[in-house]
């Protein structure tokens, strides 16, 4: 996790990057919004 300026630069700098961001989430990302992390993987994964 970085913040969001940071996070937003790399995506920047890194080629082919993507930033996907979810809102008020915190360090357990996958336990508070289990659906949207798998939809976010699963459209990585498909690429």
């Amino acid at each position: 996790m970085l913040a969001d300026t940071n996070a937003r630069h790399l995506e920047q700098m890194i080629p082919r990057a993507t930033l996907d961001v979810v809102s008020d989430a915190g360090h357990a990302l996958m336990f508070q919004y289990p659906s949207e992390l798998a939809r976010h993987i699963d459209a990585f994964v498909a690429k």
